[in-house]
């Protein structure tokens, strides 16, 4: 069948009498040109305008990943300070050692090295005489060299006075001496008494306060000059047990922090984000009774290398409030963050050239055109003889000449480009390229079948067979095209293309079932391993790090034993949902069996990074599962393991790092995570 195509192609390829030279070829060629143009400059408009458009929303995306973070890293903050409050409010008699013990028992300079150190200030109405003296009787209790230390004497019209119970100092020690009444500080004392009564934090600053600057200027102490470089001070009320403080009643003090180098939190809370972005932090003070002093209005402020925010292209802002403090977050991209793409200039030049390639074919094809009919008739039958022949093939198939293009085409070829009818015998490619005709439409194993064509038409090899997938009007299928050389002088191939969808399709079914877990839908244990062993040898040949997730539920046993093994399906599928919730899209999870899960962090050998995944883990799970009229509740125990570059570890000894900080997580009660490496 081959040879007889061969001669089909021959003999339409056959030169025939060079037509005369025609004004309409001419003409044909120009309209086509400039249509040309006007189509590449309406393309390059639409191309420049969406990429704007994807540079904007990928600027959004990131923008909201990192204000996110950061709303998270600053409520940490706060919640550090309400621990502290209620240690306090349980342990009213406690001396400076057991305070200290707690705070520093916390971990919370280790999460959070911008907290310069934590310090309880009692407040004492100074409307009720007795009650000085028995908070003097209550802290001589505990510590018998109890004295108060009065730095300015008081207005007379203040509604509490503030003291100074404990201090923790971190990284910067101002040297607070125990029992200090910080009332004549008005930094600190306007603020209390502005919140008053409210259940809610406050934020403020040492700077440009009138005491201490001049306490300063007389005894140039150089604690009072580290308090003066403190960023801010942050606090939050505290209760006694079992007050309603919707009922606006009086703290009995605050816990406050204060805070250094506060743009920190920016660079802590984006680890691993995008770092094509500016942020900046700022804190509302209107409501604190310090609202006129606009140099504490700046907190934190991160530009990455980016431009100011006058000069981006993008920038958006936005509020969040945590415990009544609210902050103000602008963001900002690079000044080229929507620069034209390399697709612009590529599609001018392309539609260029494209539009003088196109009027180039017009003309030649108006010029041949003549020809054609001279050589019509004569070729009528034997045209007729070669069409019945290609025609007969019941596969799709395309005859090609030496350069390429489709001199032949059947029925059924036309019938797989256009699936649902409409393609009538103008749609059959025929004096196309075929490449060109399919390239569009080829979802993979392009280039197999560029070299198996390129081999056939320049080298004339010996037929061969490769496997593409197309993408043709919306139905994507698999083909297994031949591709068979034509002997004659004019060279050429044959190509005949067999769909052989159902086949690679029930191939890939198979090989997605075989990874999976049946009952909840996520990677099996050989599969999740797998990713392990595969994350392990890119970090050993210098790629970025991972961690691992190892979690197992914390009495599961009791689900099954007391609601039967369909609430204990219910829930591990449930679970699964959770922990895939807790990841990223790039992250894998997978069930080791029973009650055990694996996550995979792919580019995480931070710790904190890790651990914080595991604490928003633990969150999720925690909240109840419905099963029927039922609401269940499991926890879990997460061990939390690392590798970098640097650590040689096997799959094994890996894995056998994240179990063994479950176990500890377990032995420690559970329903927490622990870390190893």
């Amino acid at each position: 069948m081959q040879q007889v195509v061969a001669g089909a192609v021959a003999g339409e390829l056959r030169d025939g009498p060079r037509p005369p030279r025609s004004h309409r070829a001419w003409a044909s060629a120009v309209v086509v040109f400039v249509a040309g143009l006007i189509l590449t400059a309406v393309a390059v408009v639409q191309i420049r305008s969406a990429a704007r458009a994807d540079a904007e929303a990928r600027f959004r995306e990131s923008a909201d990943q990192a204000a996110t973070a950061v709303e998270r890293k600053v409520g940490e903050y706060f919640a550090e300070l309400q621990g502290v409050g209620a240690f306090v409010s349980s342990v009213p008699s406690a001396t400076d050692a057991e305070f200290k013990g707690y705070v520093e028992g916390t971990g919370m300079f280790q999460r959070l090295p911008s907290i310069s150190g934590v310090f309880y200030l009692e407040r004492i109405d100074a409307r009720d005489p007795a009650a000085f003296e028995q908070f003097l009787a209550r802290r001589r209790a505990a510590d018998p060299d109890f004295a108060v230390n009065v730095l300015a004497p008081p207005r007379g019209d203040e509604p509490a006075r503030y003291i100074l119970t404990y201090y923790v100092p971190n990284n910067l020690d101002l040297q607070f001496p125990m029992g200090t009444d910080v009332t004549p500080i008005t930094s600190v004392s306007d603020v209390l008494n502005t919140v008053g009564t409210k259940d809610r934090g406050i934020t403020s600053s040492f700077q440009n306060d009138p005491l201490i600057e001049q306490f300063v200027e007389i005894t140039k102490w150089p604690a009072l000059q580290q308090l003066l470089s403190v960023d801010f001070f942050i606090g939050v009320p505290v209760y006694p047990p079992g007050v309603d403080r919707a009922a606006e009643t009086a703290p009995i003090g605050w816990a406050a922090a204060p805070i250094a180098q506060f743009g920190d939190v920016l660079v802590a809370a984006t680890t691993g984000q995008s770092t094509d972005l500016g942020s900046s932090v700022t804190v509302d003070l209107s409501d604190t009774g310090q609202g006129a002093r606009a140099d504490l209005s700046r907190v934190a402020r991160q530009e990455n290398g980016v431009a100011s925010p006058e000069r981006a292209p993008f920038s958006v802002s936005r509020t969040f409030t945590l415990y009544g403090v609210t902050f103000r977050m602008q963001q900002w991209s690079s000044a080229d963050a929507d620069n034209v793409p390399l697709t612009v200039p590529l599609v001018l030049v392309g539609g260029v050239v494209g539009s003088l390639l196109a009027a180039l074919v017009v003309f030649q094809r108006v010029r041949s055109r003549a020809r054609d009919r001279l050589l019509a008739a004569e070729m009528a039958d034997r045209a007729k003889f070669q069409r019945d022949i290609v025609d007969s093939v019941a596969s799709p198939m395309v005859v090609l000449d030496a350069a390429g293009v489709i001199v032949a085409a059947n029925p059924a070829w036309t019938r797989f480009q256009h699936p649902g009818g409409g393609g009538g015998a103008e749609a059959s490619s025929v004096g196309e390229s075929y490449l060109g005709a399919v390239r569009s439409h080829v979802v993979s194993g392009g280039s197999a079948l560029d070299e198996c064509v390129a081999a056939a038409l320049d080298d004339g090899q010996a037929a061969s067979e490769t496997e593409v997938a197309v993408d043709w009007e919306g139905r994507r299928r698999w083909l297994a095209v031949r591709v068979s050389p034509l002997t004659g002088e004019r060279g050429g191939a044959v190509l005949v293309h067999e769909d052989v969808t159902d086949r690679k399709r029930s191939h890939d079914e198979l090989e997605f079932k075989a990874s999976r877990d049946a009952l909840t839908g996520l990677l099996n244990r050989p599969a999740i391993e797998q990713e392990v062993a595969t994350a392990l040898v890119r970090a050993h040949d210098g790629g970025p790090g991972l961690s691992l997730l190892f979690i197992d539920l914390d009495d599961f046993k009791a689900v099954n034993d007391t609601y039967g093994h369909a609430a204990g399906d219910a829930v591990l599928r449930a679970v699964a949902r959770r922990v895939q919730a807790a990841v990223r899209t790039d992250d894998r999870v997978g069930r080791l069996g029973g009650d055990e899960f694996l996550a995979v962090l792919q580019g995480v050998a931070d710790t904190e990074v890790a651990g914080a995944t595991a604490d928003r883990m633990l969150r999720l799970l925690d909240q109840p599962i419905r099963f029927g009229d039922l609401e269940l509740r499991v926890r879990a125990s997460v061990g939390v393991a690392t590798a970098g570059d640097d650590e040689d570890l096997t799959f094994t000894t890996f894995i056998d790092r994240a179990d063994r900080a479950m176990y500890r997580a377990k032995q420690a009660g559970g329903d927490q995570f622990q870390r190893l490496g």
